[in-house]
């Protein structure tokens, strides 16, 4: 849901080329933040592009260079939705090298909040996790493994929130 909301964010400020750049194909949480990017462009009637669905990893240098990949396209994207803030950052770095505005030529929002989403410029646009709330739950689930428990498929579903900072803003008229 988190990751539909961001899409459906950029979509509704006006961005329709928006590229996402994938977590690792496993975990669940990859998987479920591309199936969310996807659902709402399916439900925008914004066509799939394969080309702007990037794979990389957790890591800052990954954003980088799937930006870089991204930037040698013939139709740039008017936004990108990446996996993490790690990889978000990276993106904007790599856009700044290229002498692109954020968000006037492209809009960037990541996911996490970590502490560095609000010192860079601009200030990144991205999907705060309860992460108190996320750790509480692993180790509870850790305990009772550890007392012998046998581990239960268990969902657990946590409130996310949508900050919206300077990273995104709406697509310039051309």
């Amino acid at each position: 849901k988190a990751a539909y909301k961001a899409t459906q964010y950029l979509i509704d400020i006006g961005c329709k080329r928006i590229a996402h750049f994938r977590g690792p194909l496993l975990p669940q949480n990859s998987i479920d933040r591309f199936l969310g990017y996807k659902q709402a462009l399916t439900e925008a009637n914004i066509e799939i592009n394969k080309n702007l669905i990037i794979r990389g990893d957790y890591r800052t240098v990954s954003g980088i260079e799937a930006m870089e990949k991204l930037l040698r396209l013939r139709h740039r994207p008017t936004a990108v939705f990446c996996f993490s803030d790690d990889m978000a950052i990276g993106a904007m770095n790599a856009l700044r090298e290229y002498d692109y505005r954020i968000p006037e030529d492209i809009s960037v929002i990541g996911f996490d909040d970590i502490s560095y989403a609000e010192l860079m410029y601009p200030k990144l646009t991205t999907i705060r996790q309860p992460l108190e709330d996320i750790g509480r739950n692993c180790m509870q689930l850790l305990v009772e493994q550890l007392k012998g428990n046998r581990p239960q498929q268990k969902v657990i579903r946590l409130p996310f929130e949508l900050v919206v900072r300077q990273s995104t803003g709406p697509v310039p008229k051309s």
